[in-house]
C-alpha cells in the first residue's frame, strides 16, 4: 500500500546553503535552491514518493531526499545523484512549468538506481536483462557520456527494446529508464511492449525483481 512520507520514515528537504561532499570517492557539489522553486519541486517529490509502499522505501534504507539548485558530480552537471551509505538521494529542482513530465521521470529514475545499488551492490550488471536484448546489441559508454545530448531522454518508438536513446547508454540506464517510464508513462510503455517482445521481457523482469514490494502493482497503482 502506498504511504505518506512519514510512514516511510523519509525526510524531504531543500538545500538552504551550498554543499560540497565526497560520495563514493566522487566530488559532489550542490548549490542552494531558491524557496520559490523548492516549494513546487518538494510538492512533486512528495506526491511521487508517496506512490511507493512504505516497506519499499524503508527496505532499501532511503532516509532523505534533498532538493537543490545546480548539482555537479566530478564537475559534470547532473539532475540527480545518490548516496547509498548515507541513505540519501539529491535532485536538482527543475522548472516544473517547462519540465514537469521529465522531472517526474528523473525522480523515479534516480530512485531505481538507489534501490538497485542497495539490493545488489552493482547497478551495471544483470545477466538476465542483458540476455533479452537483440543479438549483437552493445550498450554505449554510460549515462555520463550522454549528459550533453539534450534529446536523448525523449520517448521514442523506433528503437526496439528501448524507450529512449538514453536507455541505450548502459544497462543501468536502460533499467532505470524502463522503470521510471512505467511509473510515469505506463500506458505508453505497455502499448509498446505489446508489440515489442524485448521491451515486454524487460517489463516482466522488473516486475519479478520488484515482486517483494508489489511488482507490477508499483506502476499499476494496485498496491
Amino acid at each position: 500500500m502506498a504511504a505518506s512520507l512519514a510512514e516511510s520514515g523519509l525526510q524531504a528537504e531543500a538545500a538552504a546553503s551550498d554543499v560540497s561532499q565526497h560520495i563514493d570517492g566522487r566530488d559532489v557539489r550542490m548549490v542552494a535552491v531558491p524557496s520559490s522553486r523548492a516549494t513546487g519541486y518538494l510538492g512533486l517529490l512528495r506526491a511521487e514518493f508517496e506512490r511507493y509502499p512504505a516497506a519499499l522505501v524503508r527496505g532499501v534504507g532511503l532516509k532523505r531526499v534533498v532538493v537543490c539548485g545546480p548539482l555537479t558530480v566530478e564537475g559534470q552537471t547532473f539532475l540527480g545523484t545518490y548516496d547509498c551509505d548515507g541513505g540519501a538521494i539529491y535532485y536538482t529542482a527543475q522548472d516544473l512549468r517547462r519540465n514537469l513530465h521529465y522531472a517526474r521521470v528523473v525522480l523515479h529514475h534516480e530512485f531505481y538506481h538507489f534501490l538497485t545499488q542497495k539490493q545488489t551492490g552493482d547497478i551495471y550488471t544483470d545477466a538476465r536483462w542483458s540476455a533479452v536484448n537483440r543479438p549483437g546489441f552493445g550498450y554505449g559508454e554510460g549515462g555520463s557520456a550522454m549528459q550533453a545530448d539534450f534529446g536523448c531522454a525523449e520517448l521514442v518508438t523506433g528503437t526496439p527494446g528501448f524507450l529512449t536513446r538514453y536507455a541505450t547508454a548502459g544497462l543501468e540506464e536502460d533499467k532505470a529508464e524502463t522503470f521510471a517510464h512505467l511509473m510515469v508513462d505506463r500506458d505508453f510503455v505497455l502499448r509498446r511492449a505489446a508489440s515489442d517482445p524485448v521491451l515486454a521481457a524487460k517489463v516482466t523482469l522488473l516486475a519479478q525483481e520488484l515482486a517483494p514490494y508489489g511488482g507490477a502493482g508499483l506502476w499499476s497503482g494496485s498496491n
